[in-house]
């Protein structure tokens, strides 16, 4: 499933992290615009391995240090 996110985020020039917290659900950090975003959940909404059953968005400060995207 990470292969998917990777791929997405790489190729749209999006940055952050993806990790898979103790109760099962997947929580990801992505910087980019909203186009690049939305563009973003429409690959992973399209991926083989990957559903997505609840998807919460939230706006935080923006981190101008974080470069590519990475497993936590």
């Amino acid at each position: 499933p990470y292969t998917t996110l990777f791929r997405s985020a790489n190729g749209l020039r999006i940055t952050g992290w993806v990790r898979n917290d103790w109760d099962g659900t997947v929580e990801m950090e992505a910087q980019g615009t909203l186009e690049q975003l939305n563009q973003m959940l429409k690959l992973i909404n399209q991926g083989t391995y990957i559903q997505v059953e609840d998807l919460r968005r939230k706006t935080i400060p923006l981190d101008r240090e974080e470069r590519g995207f990475h497993v936590r």
